[in-house]
Order: C-alpha cells, then structure tokens, then sequence
C-alpha cells in the first residue's frame, strides 16, 4: 500500500515530494510521485513524531515573532522639520478650497512666503520688505496681513520698530481664531 499526502495535511503543505525511508518496506526505490527520502525532520513530521509548528521552528521556515522588531525604533516627539513643513503646506492649501470668505491672493501668497522663512514657529518680517518683495503698495501690504491676523492664520509675536526691525509673526498653517483683541493688536 503506497501512502499519500492528504490534501491540506502539514505533508502536503511542506515536503510533498518527499516520502520517509521507514516506509519503503525494504524496497530502495521511492514510490511514484515521490522524488526524494525525506529529511530526518521530515519523516517526524509525516509520522506525526513532530508537530508542524516544531517542525517550522526547527527547520527555520517558520516567521520569527515579532510585536516589535528589535531594529526599528518608534518615533516619539516632534517629526523632522522636513515634514512638518511640507504637512504645513497641505494643510493651509487643503484648507483654502472650501474657505469662506476667500483669501485674497496677495494674503496667500504673504501666508506661503511667512511660512517658508518660519523656523522655530515663528518668522521675521519687515511690511517694506514684504511689499518691496510682492511688487505691492505697503497699504495694500497691511491689509493682507490684517486679513491673516484676522482669520487667525498669522499672530505678532512681537511688533517691530519703523525702520529698525522687523516684526516677529506666529504662523499657523490652519486658522486659530484669536481670543481677544490683545492678539489681534500685537
């Protein structure tokens, strides 16, 4: 009688070409359909002398455990600057499609520049300078950014001195509604 890999059995799923040499009945050629003896682990396993689950670990097939694997550390605290930018961008860009009332483009433009110089939070900036920058009037210049101070995208850290330094901006890339007119005023 010549034995067979039941379908769905651990033989079947792991050496299905081999066949044990305590079954051979003395004969030294393998029954048809079997290309080689089985290993030694392979045979228990057949006989059902070894568990699959042992016979996995012993033969180094089965996935090693991991609930965390030991080389890779999680990341806690603040992400890479890198990111937080480029989140940053999406943000206030994802934000302003749904925006009403809308922002002028001027404002835009001053948030994506303010936002680009920021580090550590804040960004240095002089109405001169941005206007100079942007091509526009300082008047024009003002109102943009009281349109950003407004809608809570932007809040003076410190106020600069005419013609001696700049002022210190807060920039958010999703609006914070100012809490008092203290904010709003610098």
């Amino acid at each position: 009688m010549t034995r067979r890999p039941e379908p769905g059995s651990p033989w079947e799923r792991h050496c299905p070409v081999a066949f044990p040499r305590e079954w051979l009945d003395g004969a030294r050629q393998l029954p048809a359909g079997f290309v080689r003896p089985a290993s030694t682990y392979e045979a228990d396993l057949i006989t059902g002398r070894m568990t699959e689950a042992e016979f996995l670990r012993r033969t180094g097939k089965a996935a090693p455990p991991s609930p965390a694997a030991p080389g890779k550390k999680t990341r806690k605290g603040k992400p890479p600057p890198v990111l937080r930018k480029l989140a940053g961008w999406n943000r206030f860009l994802d934000g302003l499609a749904g925006r009403e009332p809308r922002l002028h483009p001027l404002a835009v433009a001053v948030w994506c520049w303010l936002w680009k110089c920021e580090r550590d939070g804040s960004a240095l900036a002089s109405e001169r300078r941005l206007a100079e920058r942007f091509g526009v009037g300082r008047d024009n210049l003002r109102a943009r950014l009281r349109e950003l101070l407004d809608e809570g995208f932007l809040v003076v850290i410190q106020k600069g001195v005419h013609g001696r330094s700049a002022t210190e901006y807060r920039v958010r890339p999703t609006p914070k509604k100012p809490t008092s007119t203290t904010e709003l005023n610098g």
